[in-house]
Parts: structure tokens; sequence; C-alpha cells
């Protein structure tokens, strides 16, 4: 009897030292989630959207976005047609060393910045067609000519870039700097981002604010904007009687060891107290209108040409401002009707690309925002994407469907035909 034999439990040794066994991979590591706007620029966007649809009231918002964040934002707003519309042409904001500050004037604000524009230009006109008739020297001539050639440009944004002030370190990164003046007067050779003089209007909380406007207008242009004219209507405060109106001025210059600034001329003159005009003049000069480079070939006489609006012209502007924006709607005739309905927007049933891709990025933007707050969690992705799919081919279902019934159509009619010629042989046998 043979001896009985145990089986070992243990794997057999590799035949060769050399043989190893693969370890298993290390497993992938999750993807990143997509970069999102941070919730500042969203708030923002979100802003905008209420204004441009007319459902803010407050006159001027401030917001802190970094310099990133403020591209950010441009980014997202080219995005959406309407809101870049409304961005670009209608909206007035400020930019500067991570500050947005959005800007909706009021009634009294728009009539007067109007009539102080046109009584500018007619002034400007004026000082032209005198100086025409001197005809004393040539640089006259030129001098009106020149003037004529100056246009109103209104409330075009500027970009700037911004010049580091004493507290701060010299960086190589530009600041981002953006202006939307009340109204700009313009001249042909330095165009539309570089208007030698510039008009800001303010509020009494907005005051302070001018001066520091003016100066960043002035430095941050390095002298291409040579002349402010600042005006403060006096609103904002607890008195709604008796505020005071007043003017400054503020032009550029240089200070003793050489380095280009900002002065003020004029500072706060009223021009009107009590509701009434105040007795005195705005003076501007030729030299206020014209770029330095122009300027440089005229006459110091010529330029110190005065292009002014009497204070009582100024308080007229500003009373008649008052008054326009406190007449009340007309009432409705007593024959028209008495009930109104808006149209209803007819909803499109196919969504055209730039509001495909709007919606779009909106709905990555939340997953990004989902996957982040839990990595986890999938299923809610999944149905949105199986909602994006499905959107995103409706119109090649409908077309396809289009397709298929025009053909299931003509596979009818031929049957149809088919079926008339076998009942009339018939007929016929």
């Amino acid at each position: 009897m043979s001896p009985a034999v145990s089986r070992c439990k243990t794997p057999p040794s590799p035949a060769s030292s050399d043989l190893t066994i693969p370890s298993a991979l290390p497993p992938s590591p999750p993807l990143s989630p997509k970069p999102t706007s941070s919730r500042a620029v969203l708030r923002v966007q979100h802003h905008l959207g209420q204004l441009e649809r007319g459902f803010a009231e407050r006159r001027d918002c401030t917001f802190r976005l970094s310099q990133q964040e403020f591209a950010d934002l441009e980014h997202r707003i080219e995005a959406v047609p309407r809101l870049q519309q409304y961005w670009a042409h209608k909206l007035r904001y400020d930019y500067e060393t991570g500050v947005l500050t959005l800007r909706m004037p009021d009634a009294i604000h728009e009539v007067f910045i109007k009539r102080v524009e046109a009584a500018l230009q007619a002034a400007i006109l004026a000082t032209a067609a005198r100086l025409e008739a001197s005809g004393t020297v040539n640089e006259a001539q030129e001098a009106a000519a020149e003037l004529r050639r100056v246009f109103l440009s209104g409330n075009t944004t500027l970009n700037l870039e911004g010049v580091e002030s004493s507290s701060q370190e010299s960086d190589s990164t530009p600041l981002i700097i953006r202006r939307s003046p009340d109204a700009s007067f313009c001249h042909p050779s330095l165009g539309t981002n570089a208007p030698p003089l510039v008009v800001e209007v303010s509020y009494s909380q907005q005051k302070k604010a001018l001066g520091y406007l003016a100066d960043s207008y002035i430095v941050d242009s390095r002298h291409a904007i040579g002349c402010v004219l600042g005006f403060d209507l006096g609103y904002g405060g607890k008195k709604e009687q008796g505020r005071e109106a007043s003017v400054s001025v503020w032009r550029a210059g240089v200070d003793g060891e050489g380095v280009g600034i900002c002065g003020v001329d004029v500072e706060g003159e009223v021009f009107r107290d009590g509701g009434k005009s105040v007795e005195g003049m705005l003076e501007l000069t030729v030299a206020d209108f014209l770029p330095s480079a122009v300027a440089a070939k005229l006459l110091d006489a010529v330029l110190k040409e005065p292009i002014s609006i009497a204070f009582a012209d100024l308080a007229a502007f500003l009373t008649d401002a008052e008054a326009t924006k406190a007449i009340p709607p007309a009432p409705a005739p007593s024959a028209g009707p008495t009930r109104f309905r808006k149209r209803k927007r007819t909803p499109s049933e196919e969504l055209s690309d730039t509001r495909e891709e709007s919606f779009t990025r909106a709905e990555d933007d939340a997953l990004a925002m989902r996957q982040k707050e839990d990595p986890e969690w999938t299923e809610r992705e999944c149905g949105l994407q199986r909602k994006i799919s499905k959107r995103r081919s409706r119109r090649k279902i409908g077309a396809e469907n289009a397709t298929s019934g025009g053909a299931e159509t003509a596979i009818l009619r031929r049957r149809s035909s088919r079926m008339n010629t076998r009942r009339s042989s018939r007929e016929a046998g």
C-alpha cells in the first residue's frame, strides 16, 4: 500500500526568478471640475440683468471684483447679446483697482447734462466765429478751424491704463481702468478715447469723489484729457429745499519736480442757492477743448480766448430739468381704452445658437458647482445631460420626422395608384 500523499495548498513558486507579477495600476485621478465664475461675478451679472429689464431701482451700486473677475464678467456678458448691447451702449460704469461702480442717472441728471452739452457747443461755435471775424493773425483763423472740428462724443466708455500712486508698489501688470463720463468733447486727431475735455455730474453723496475722478481722468490719460468739468447738483441729502448746486474745474498741470499732476482751478463755486441763480460765469478757454499737440501751434493769446456760460443759464438748466421730472404722466384720453394688455412673447420651439450656448454654459456651471460640493454625486448630472441632449436633438428629430413623413406619403400615394389601376382593369375585363 503506497503511502498517502498530502496536497499542498500554497501556490507553486515561479519557475524563474525573473518572472514578476504586474501590480495593479493606480486609479485614475478624478476629472477636475471646470473653472466656474465666482459668486461676485454671478451677483454682478444677475444685477445687470435686472437693470436691463428695468427691475432695479438703486441709482449707484458698487461691487468688488479683481481684474481676473472683471475679465470673466465681460466674457460672460459677451455671451448674451442683449446684455452685451446694454453693457456697451446704455450702462455707465467705472472700474478701477478692484472696484466696479454701476451708474444709473435719473431724469434730472440726463436733462441737465444735455442742456449743458448744447450750451457748450453753441459757445464753441460762437468763439470760432469771433476768431474768424477778428482777422488779425493766422493763428486765430487756424484756432477757429480747429474749434469747428471739435465734436461731442457723449458718454463713451474710456479705456485708460492706470498710473500707480505713491502708496502703491510698481507692478508689471497694467491696471485696468474704465471710465464712462457723462459727456466728452473730442478732437479728430485723438479720437474718442482721449477727449481733451470731459464732463461729470454728481450728487451730494458723490461730491467727494469728483476730485478723485478728475485726478484719474487727467493723470491716468497722461494728460491726453486736459480738463474736467464737474457739477454737483446738491441731491441726496436730507434737505430737499434750498439745496445748493456748484461747479468745479480741474486742469492738467506740472509740479516743481516736473511731474504731471491734476490741479483744481475752480472748486465748488455755487451757481444756484435756494432755488435762485447766483451771479457769475463759468469760464473755459480755447485750450480746454484742443489737444496739447494742436494747442502747441497756436499763440497763448488765442488759447486764452474765453468760452463761457453764465451761472444764470446753468441755474435755468437745472430748474428746467427738475420741472421736467415733476410733470406727471399725461392721463389717457376719455375716448381711449381704459384697460391695456401687452403682447405675449411666443416661446420659440428651438434655441438660437447664442441662446443654446448661454443655456449650455449655465448648465455646465451648475453641474460643476454641484460636483465640487459632492464629488460622488452623478445622478443629477446624467439627468441634465439627457435633457441637454434631448433639447439639442429636437431640431434634428423634427427634420427627420418631416423627411420620413414625406416618404410615407409618397408610398401611400403609389399604393393607392396601383389599387386604382387594378380595379379599373377588372372592370374593363
